[in-house]
């Protein structure tokens, strides 16, 4: 079976009490308050989890900056308390996460131009939307062969914000079996990581959610979009070197 991954197939490895997670997990921050910080990045955290995790995986590349330096302090598996003080770090310098809305697929981008800009590091991004099926699972794969991991968007329900349609997740049992494991999955960002093609079946995404690795039906991904949610908010953001970001 065809596979494409990003380089390092760990991608970011945080130390937990139940294991080595793949990724960052919103609901690590407290709910115990029912506003406030730790409030917000638990129920609508997601966008701010993706961009971090990203940061993180770019540094396995280009050099360390003094935000994501500090994480590493024990190696290359990461501890829980240290991330969770990262996370706070950009939430409150770069992405503002607020409720109901969490972060913006626009705001996301302005954010990692930003922190780009400011360390001076040779990656721009951009939010790519209204795309077709074709278009959409091309930048993707292209983005993993130059090691980029996406940010996807996963839309919520469109025009009717209240309703629950959404995407199922699943794992992964062997090379071509998948177990449902959350379903109607909306109003949420995971970050793409690899992506098999298995015979006679759709795409499936690999992706970081929730601290945990599953798998997204391309086709049924593309069908939400189409039947329950809209272009606009269902999108990636896509990572390039700035000479090449015009061409």
């Amino acid at each position: 079976m065809k596979q494409i991954h990003l380089k390092y197939p760990d991608y970011i490895q945080v130390s937990t009490p139940n294991g080595l997670s793949y990724g960052g997990n919103q609901n690590w921050h407290s709910q115990a308050k029912k506003f406030g910080r730790e409030a917000r990045l638990s129920r609508f955290g997601c966008g701010t989890i993706a961009l971090a995790d990203v940061w993180l995986y770019l540094t396995k590349r280009f050099c360390k900056t003094e935000l994501t330096a500090p994480v590493f302090l024990k190696g290359n598996v990461l501890s829980q308390k240290s991330y969770m003080q990262y996370i706070r770090m950009i939430n409150r310098h770069y992405t503002f996460t607020v409720p109901y809305s969490g972060v913006t697929a626009p705001a996301i981008q302005i954010a990692f131009n930003r922190y780009m800009h400011r360390y001076k590091l040779p990656l721009h991004a951009k939010y790519h939307c209204f795309m077709n099926n074709r278009n959409m699972l091309d930048m993707i794969i292209k983005s993993l062969q130059n090691d980029f991991p996406i940010i996807l968007a996963i839309g919520p329900n469109f025009p009717c914000f209240w309703k629950k349609k959404g995407i199922t997740f699943y794992k992964q049992e062997d090379e071509s079996s998948y177990t449902p494991y959350q379903r109607n999955v909306h109003s949420h960002y995971v970050t793409i990581t690899g992506v098999y093609f298995p015979p006679n079946n759709s795409p499936m995404l690999e992706i970081s959610s929730w601290g945990k690795r599953y798998l997204i039906n391309f086709k049924e991904y593309r069908n939400y979009i189409k039947k329950y949610s809209c272009k606009i908010t269902c999108g990636l953001l896509y990572i390039e070197h700035k000479n090449t970001e015009n061409t």
